[in-house]
């Protein structure tokens, strides 16, 4: 079986000696200067790598290096065996060189921003709003690499470079977020680790980089104090007169709180999905591992009124984004007076934080879900009887979605202190 070791040339050295790969193939031994050297003091002789300590700056850079040279090598002898040739040590010598030479040893910085293109225009055939690749993450990635003082290559994202380390003390301290302070949130951060993970995944599995281990890129979050409307507050929303795309809007909304479906699925129901009174989706966003993911929802009386508005289809909105959709439901939230006083918590910075806000500024397209789930259980459905509805395959991931304030818990539940 062919293989490859390092080995350091003099072990016995008071100064630096040259780090040689071996590479046995055939009943053969083929040796090549790495052209790098080390002090064998800092030689772990059992992982055939440098020691990744402080006091040799480059150790990662030099132990990555001889990372692509066992590639490298392996690549150029499976090759020459599956193209039949003869291997000897002089063949094998030319092609790993010329290999070594080529632009698939040193992915540099432009090649990195090439692909991060691709990428984005990738998805722009998978989802509608790519500003979460296309504007946030190629904003923070840029700011990093100036920070940094490094073009950005694949390799610099692996753990031990220091570089996601500065980019995490980057987004928490020093990024700019939408209130125009320093320091973003630990879910906006999260959510940022989250799109780089999936972008260097994409490069994985088209052989674009090398794979290599992102279980240092933690994508951290918090709980979010989420709210949900009650049913007054529904009726508000109800009563108002508007027309137009508003109306539209707020109809939309409102099929969201009577289904608990996703934005994704509530904005696309067709009169297909109806039969005999009952409302059939195949969620796009599902739990993983969910083998049976179907959810049929009984239409009710109130939710019939919506649909036959619009033909049993949702209202078509033209060219409408979710951000967009998330600003006019709170400007219809705010003529609708769901005004109560809330204050939330907020780590920014690595500091808590506390904001009230009015809640109308606080409704967005995924208030639907949790308005949903939170009022059938405050009417008394169980649990499991609303997780077939909203899809959910847990009982932990469920109760995130239930969103009762410390007063009304009291007043629901004061019985059972009786």
């Amino acid at each position: 079986m062919a293989s490859a070791k390092f080995n350091i040339k003099n072990i016995h050295s008071n100064t630096p000696t040259i780090i040689l790969m071996i590479f046995y193939y055939d009943n053969s031994v083929f040796k090549i200067s790495t052209k790098k050297s080390i002090l064998p003091k800092y030689w772990n002789s059992k992982k055939n790598r440098v020691r990744e300590t402080m006091e040799i700056q480059d150790s990662i850079e030099i132990n990555n290096h001889l990372d692509k040279m066992d590639s490298k090598i392996n690549e150029c002898y499976f090759s020459l065996i599956n193209k039949g040739l003869s291997i000897d040590n002089k063949i094998l010598r030319k092609h790993f060189i010329d290999s070594l030479n080529s632009k698939e040893l040193n992915i540099k910085k432009e090649s990195f921003w090439t692909h991060f293109n691709t990428f984005v225009e990738y998805k722009k055939t998978r989802i509608k709003d790519i500003r979460d690749y296309n504007n946030s993450l190629r904003k923070h990635l840029e700011n990093v690499e100036v920070l940094f003082s490094q073009d950005l290559y694949f390799d610099l994202f692996k753990n031990g470079t220091g570089f996601i380390d500065r980019m995490d003390e980057y987004l928490t301290y020093e990024a700019i977020n939408a209130d125009g302070t320093q320091g973003l949130r630990i879910n906006t951060i999260g959510k940022q680790y989250k799109n780089l993970k999936v972008f260097l995944n994409w490069c994985f599995d088209r052989g674009i980089a090398p794979s290599f281990s992102t279980k240092h890129i933690v994508t951290r979050t918090e709980d979010v104090e989420n709210i949900y409307l009650t049913k007054k507050e529904i009726e508000s929303l109800e009563k108002l007169n508007i027309n137009g795309d508003d109306e539209k809007i707020r109809d939309t909304f409102l099929i969201g709180c009577k289904t608990g479906l996703r934005y994704s699925d509530y904005t696309c129901i067709s009169k297909n999905q109806i039969r005999d009174g009952f409302l059939h989706v195949n969620p796009k966003k599902t739990e993983r591992n969910s083998l049976n993911n179907k959810i049929i929802i009984p239409i009710g009386n109130s939710l019939d009124v919506l649909l036959n508005k619009y033909d049993y289809c949702s209202p078509i909105i033209n060219n409408l984004t979710i951000t967009e959709f998330n600003k006019k439901i709170r400007e219809l939230g705010e003529l609708a007076k769901i005004n109560t006083p809330i204050t939330l918590s907020k780590n920014i910075s690595g500091k808590v934080q506390h904001v009230t806000y009015k809640k109308y500024q606080l409704i967005s397209s995924h208030s639907c879900r949790r308005t949903f789930c939170t009022l059938m259980f405050l009417d008394g459905m169980p649990p499991a009887a609303i997780m077939k509805f909203s899809g959910h395959k847990t009982e932990r991931s469920f109760m995130k979605y239930l969103k009762m304030d410390s007063e009304l818990a009291a007043v629901t539940y004061k019985d059972f202190f009786n």
